[in-house]
């Protein structure tokens, strides 16, 4: 219904620590949205290609390439720019590019250029660089990586890499299988992962992956120390991938996501299903673990998703957001800070219909009307 409809403000909520919500504020947390200031900046809400937001950091990219960031800049993952900074600031380490995706790793940011190379600056710790970590700490200035990636997804100190040509790559720590191959002692170089299908989306969580093949079949891997696999129990962890097969076709439109412990497919006509850690109500299941995925029967058709460290955002019809999960530091955004043990609906702001949500760690950001 919103889709042809450009929005015309940005919201935020949740974990605000280090100033990750740009809100100018030095409150830790909002429980509710809050607007985000965009005519300081002499922005518009349309010129926003996307927002990606991690532990310390969000980032904001326009439609011209262009990159804004905020929260902590420990080891230079906002450039020259103060220790903590409260609002989205202008990156002075990307003159020379043009950005068109982003990911936010721990103390680490990537960024895929508009001729597909993947670059990434701030901490290099196990490699997360590509770099050797025993002669590379940090680095302010962007490292080239790879060329001709299409996609990428950032867990702890891994990458996956998905390349135009449906190929996927790895690199960083392997030690819970999270690499899907063999993890040699030169395990930040970027090598093949074991895996020979078209692949057509990736996304990962803490020490797991999830992808999706051009054939419309899902495979995950790495640990399963939370049931994060959906395989049996007894496997901590299995760094080759393995299918999982549910009774929904999965089409085109099937969207998979990951938490940080827990997985999440999202098929085109609203059934969704989730599985693991479950101990923050991330997937509204009575029990602390879920090994095998099971589905969320709830009467709505999900149009966009989001999931963060332990919450979910959803936007359905009318442009309403729901959320669940995790709560403790308001990234669900209903003027609590108590963890959804049910998707309770909400719209952002002063009743505005959301177009698109983000999320990631415990901030939550909406494009709206």
């Amino acid at each position: 219904m919103h889709r042809l409809t450009a929005p015309k403000t940005l919201w935020a909520w949740g974990n605000n620590n280090f100033g990750q919500l740009g809100l100018d504020s030095e409150e830790p947390y909002f429980s509710v949205p809050e607007q985000v200031d965009l005519k300081s900046l002499d922005l518009k809400a349309d010129e926003i290609k996307g927002i990606y937001t991690g532990t310390y950091n969000t980032f904001m990219v326009l439609k011209n390439g262009i990159v804004y960031g905020t929260g902590l800049n420990n080891v230079a993952q906002l450039g020259a720019n103060p220790l903590i900074v409260r609002k989205f600031t202008l990156l002075d380490n990307l003159d020379d590019y043009c950005i068109r995706d982003m990911a936010v790793g721990y103390e680490v940011i990537y960024a895929i250029t508009d001729n597909g190379t993947l670059i990434g600056w701030g901490s290099n710790a196990l490699g997360k660089l590509s770099l050797d970590p025993n002669k590379f700490l940090t680095c302010r200035i962007p490292v080239e990586i790879y060329d001709d990636v299409k996609k990428i997804a950032v867990g702890n100190n891994f990458v996956i890499i998905l390349t135009n040509e449906g190929e996927v790559l790895t690199f960083g720590d392997g030690r819970m299988g999270q690499l899907g191959r063999e993890c040699s002692e030169k395990f930040w170089k970027v090598k093949p992962m074991q895996f020979d299908m078209p692949v057509r989306s990736i996304t990962c969580g803490q020490f797991h992956g999830l992808l999706i093949t051009e054939n419309n079949r899902i495979f995950t891997w790495g640990s399963n120390n939370w049931g994060q696999l959906g395989i049996e129990p007894d496997k901590i962890m299995n760094p080759l991938p393995v299918e999982l097969t549910f009774p929904v076709p999965i089409d085109r439109k099937t969207k998979i996501r990951c938490g940080w412990r827990h997985s999440a497919v999202f098929f085109s006509k609203g059934q969704i299903f989730q599985w693991g850690d479950n101990n923050q109500k991330q997937f509204v299941s009575g029990t602390g673990l879920e090994y095998f995925p099971f589905q969320f029967r709830e009467e709505f058709i999900v149009n966009k998703v989001a999931i963060g460290f332990a919450h979910t955002l959803v936007i359905i019809e009318k442009g309403i957001i729901m959320a669940w999960g995790d709560n403790t530091s308001g990234s669900c955004g209903i003027g609590t800070i108590t963890n959804l043990t049910l998707p309770l609906k909400y719209r952002t702001g002063v009743k505005t219909a959301a177009i698109r949500i983000f999320a990631g760690y415990k901030q939550s950001f909406a494009l709206a009307l």
